[in-house]
């Protein structure tokens, strides 16, 4: 078997530099001048009981998308049980949080939910409709804060450009959910965005095979018309995602406002912190790196400045993003190994490094392979991924 050289790649330069910015903001909020050591240091401190609250809101949030999951699932697939749907979830959120725009979540979702016998077009078809649940969710949640909050924002805010990526933001993310909404309920729309995209990555040479990427999206596309149409032709299952969608924003949404407490301030509303985290959101969604790094920081900071004192800014910053993002690593990345990179799920692998899927592979006829039960399923999962994927 010949050893793997070693290269210094694109994927292998951005994570570097996402670690270390990662690292340098840390040690910013937490030892720069009236940082997170400061205030630990000062007689006001922090009240640990709404820390505590945080964390449990947070976790509630986790909570009901575990729930939605394990409703989608469990609906067909009755040995999906709820456990298998927290491991997914976090599995997800480790994936998304160390992934360019959280591209990582689903596909690592669908490789697990395989192994637990879960026919992939299906898992394929109901996380896409999840994520269209959540975006329509998210868009109109969005939609009222910009309606009763964005002049006031804009009013008392220093920094005009923070005002204009909120507007892109909104834009764009009202942008895409139509356009999921269009692709979810019009195949004649839905056929032609297929043409679009082969001929536009063939011209750009992303892709060789236009044929194969064709066939490819328009089988995905297929499936995800049929999943809308088992979903739809259960409203209380749709309704039910749709309330423990709602919960499960507002309830991260929420994270800002029990720090911004656990600091002895008391004087802005619920719904204020509310709205700021929603416009933080979507600058930080346009961000195309894991976790946003740097964006998600200067817009909390911006924004929530207008709440919390000079003196505790930097605390809650970190603090936030410790409970919403570190924390996601941290918890998700014991389950990491269910998904470990090898020849039989190397097409993930491609996939989370948005690397060239239909270039054809070397043959490895020389290299032994396991005859064990566990690798024969994994074979398996992965041609049948590999067909059905877009990518």
């Amino acid at each position: 078997m010949k050893k793997r050289k070693f290269k210094i790649s694109g994927r292998l330069i951005l994570n570097l530099a996402v670690a270390a910015l990662c690292i340098w903001m840390i040690f910013y909020f937490l030892y720069s001048e009236q940082g997170l050591y400061d205030l630990l240091a000062s007689p006001q401190g922090i009240n640990s009981g709404w820390i505590f609250a945080a964390l449990l809101s947070y976790c509630t949030s986790v909570f009901a998308d575990v729930l939605v999951i394990y409703l989608y699932i469990h609906d067909e697939y009755k040995q999906f049980k709820i456990r298998h749907s927290a491991r997914s979830v976090l599995l997800g959120l480790f994936w998304s949080a160390i992934t360019p725009s959280s591209t990582g979540g689903q596909p690592m979702q669908v490789y697990y939910m395989s192994k637990h016998k879960v026919d992939v077009g299906y898992s394929s078809s109901r996380l896409l409709n999840r994520f269209l649940v959540y975006q329509i969710t998210m868009t109109v949640m969005t939609v009222i804060a910009v309606i009763l909050k964005f002049s006031y924002f804009q009013e008392h805010m220093d920094t005009p450009i923070l005002s204009t990526l909120v507007t892109i933001g909104f834009i764009s993310q009202t942008f895409i959910t139509l356009v999921f909404v269009f692709l979810a309920f019009s195949k004649k729309l839905t056929a032609k965005a297929t043409r679009g995209i082969a001929a536009l990555l063939c011209k750009v040479k992303l892709v060789k095979d236009k044929e194969r990427l064709k066939k490819s999206l328009e089988t995905q596309l297929a499936k995800f018309h049929t999943g809308n149409r088992m979903i739809f032709s259960k409203p209380k299952l749709v309704l039910a995602a749709t309330l423990l969608t709602v919960v499960q924003l507002i309830a991260m949404f929420m994270v800002p406002y029990f720090i911004y407490r656990s600091f002895g301030l008391s004087e802005a509303s619920p719904f204020d912190m509310v709205c700021s985290q929603a416009f933080v959101t979507l600058i930080s969604g346009m961000i195309p790196i894991p976790g946003a790094s740097g964006a998600a920081e200067f817009s909390f900071t911006a924004l929530f400045a207008l709440f919390f004192t000079p003196a505790t800014i930097k605390s809650a910053t970190l603090i936030w993003r410790i409970i919403t993002y570190y924390l996601s690593i941290l918890v998700g990345a014991p389950f990491a190994y269910m998904t470990k990179t090898t020849k039989r799920n190397k097409l993930l692998d491609d996939l989370i490094a948005d690397e060239e899927a239909f270039d054809s592979p070397e043959s490895d006829d020389e290299e032994e392979l396991s005859t064990s039960e566990d690798e024969k399923d994994d074979s398996v999962v992965s041609e049948k991924i590999q067909e059905e994927s877009p990518l």
